[in-house]
């Protein structure tokens, strides 16, 4: 059975030598090239649970739906200006 996962680099090391001593081969994979677009996509669901989590540590405080309706609204109305 294969699993892919990501291992941060601070933890690269410990890894690979857990590996080395269960005498389980290490295959790494290259990631896979995205997008311009999927990039973008990527980077902003990265942000977004940044800031849920930050949220869930009472740190920021997030916008209410009600609130992104609004903004949403005011953008379009200066467009048709």
């Amino acid at each position: 059975m294969d699993f892919v996962i990501s291992i941060p680099n601070d933890k690269l090391a410990f890894v690979k030598q857990l590996l080395s001593e269960l005498n389980l081969p290490l295959k790494p994979i290259e990631a896979a090239s995205l997008t311009i677009a999927q990039q973008r996509l990527a980077d902003d669901l990265t942000e977004s649970l940044r800031e849920v989590e930050l949220h869930q540590q009472g740190k920021i405080k997030l916008q209410t739906a009600e609130e992104l309706l609004k903004e949403l609204e005011d953008e379009e109305k200066l467009e048709r200006e």
